[in-house]
């Protein structure tokens, strides 16, 4: 085969693949528009939820005994916060929930993009890995654009994460800290992801991590202790207690790998392990241990909800922005 016959083919490979991430991305879009004006429930806990949001504008609690009128959900409860205020200025409903959802949604494509983009100096590579990231949206439920708290939290937990991999300094971890603790009072898993985050702050930057690590602590204690008070207790018997309480699923321990890792990504998987093993071999530790600790939070931080009873796919979210990310880093190096 001629040279200019490999570049032709090589060509057209690569808009082949382009015109496929477009139309993932197209295709959320298009569909997230009509499902924001959907009038009823996409999913059987969107009521629910705003009915909490109608609790708070009406200057009720939420974290109180359960009755037949009420029973609180087991999240932390900034998006519910966030919901109530946005629902103050366009009205109460599934709209400004949803809203909140999709703009993060959009927000953690860019933050994918913007990650893999600064690695790699290729906006092919990081759009690639945010398409990738859309392309899962059906995967984890169809989940980015309801009236959850998971795109929120995703967002915050992103944002954090591309702060302590570019912007070493006191504010800026300050700023990662702060980050943190708010995705940690959208949902709780953001702690169990946040715990491999620290360890690399620790090991990479001692000097700065007290000031991550110490804004992030001082945020969740001082919210939590203000919370419980106001609650009567209920606060960290909703928030910690009860979230404990689910029974562990053992068919989900070889299940989660297979099903939901292995079978549908198993491409993405392979050239992310693949970009894990050139950074241990070239030597470069710091890449190596960032890459490698949220790879491991967040895949287990989404293998541990997915573990116990309740557990759906939306927890599945994070593994699969992180493979987004270290996928999109992969290709490039693969290429190189």
């Amino acid at each position: 085969m001629t040279a200019s016959r490999l570049r032709t083919v090589r060509s057209l490979l690569k808009y082949t693949l382009l015109a496929c991430a477009v139309y993932y991305i197209v295709v959320y879009l298009v569909v997230a528009f009509f499902r924001l004006q959907y009038p009823f429930e996409l999913e059987w806990m969107e009521g629910a939820t705003v009915d909490h949001v109608i609790r708070i504008l009406s200057g009720q609690k939420i974290y109180v005994s359960p009755s037949l009128d009420f029973v609180p959900f087991l999240y932390t409860p900034l998006y519910i916060y966030f919901s109530a205020l946005l629902s103050k200025i366009i009205g109460i409903g599934f709209l400004p929930l949803r809203l909140i959802s999709f703009v993060s949604s959009l927000g953690c494509f860019y933050l994918i993009f913007l990650i893999v983009k600064k690695e790699t100096d290729s906006n092919i590579s990081g759009f690639l890995a945010s398409s990738l990231f859309a392309a899962t949206f059906r995967l984890s439920g169809a989940w980015f654009d309801i009236a959850r708290v998971d795109s929120l939290f995703l967002l915050l937990l992103i944002g954090s994460l591309y702060i302590i991999k570019f912007k070493v300094s006191a504010k800026s971890y300050i700023l990662a800290g702060i980050l943190i603790a708010l995705s940690f009072l959208t949902k709780q898993t953001a702690l169990i992801i946040s715990l491999p985050v620290m360890l690399y702050s620790i090991l990479t930057n001692r000097r700065y991590s007290v000031y991550f690590i110490g804004t992030a602590a001082a945020i969740i204690g001082a919210n939590t202790f203000i919370f419980n008070f106001i609650h009567d207790g209920w606060y960290n018997y909703f928030v910690f207690f009860l979230s404990l309480q689910h029974q562990i699923l053992e068919s989900m321990l070889i299940y989660f790998w297979t099903e939901s890792i292995l079978y549908p990504l198993s491409v993405a998987f392979v050239i992310s392990v693949f970009y894990l093993i050139v950074q241990r071999m070239i030597s470069n530790r710091k890449n190596y241990l960032f890459y490698l600790l949220i790879t491991i939070g967040m895949l287990g931080g989404s293998w541990l909800s997915r573990l116990h009873t309740g557990g759906y796919d939306n927890v599945l979210m994070p593994a699969y922005a992180s493979i987004s990310i270290i996928f999109g880093l992969g290709k490039n190096k693969a290429l190189e």
